[in-house]
């Protein structure tokens, strides 16, 4: 197994990190085309979405939770280090709204 580790975008230098990794893992010049009998299996993982969230570019997010769970995220957890902080500074949330779902909470109904 061959593996290749690229910048999910870097326009300078490439269109696609996909075709670029298997064009180097290939070795291949630039225009020349991929011999897909060469290849068996392409796996790739990326954090473009995940770093869109976290440095809030794109589209508003909506986040859809069961049936009153609403106020869940913004409760979170209480193991913050200053436990009995007055101002408590909460973080950010990843979503712009909440939207709330029936759905099965156990074997014989729905919520």
């Amino acid at each position: 197994m061959l593996t290749r580790k690229l910048l999910s975008e870097n326009p300078e230098l490439y269109k696609n990190a996909a075709v670029q990794g298997i064009r180097d893992l290939l070795e291949l010049a630039e225009g020349e085309p991929i011999p897909s009998n060469s290849i068996d299996a392409i796996k790739m993982g990326t954090t473009v979405v995940t770093n869109a969230l976290l440095g809030r570019k794109g589209e508003r997010t909506l986040l859809l939770i069961t049936q009153g769970f609403r106020d869940l995220p913004r409760i979170g957890y209480q193991n913050r280090p200053r436990l009995f902080d007055l101002e408590i500074k909460l973080p950010e949330m990843l979503f712009s709204e909440v939207g709330e779902c029936s759905e099965r909470i156990d074997a014989r109904a729905m919520s």
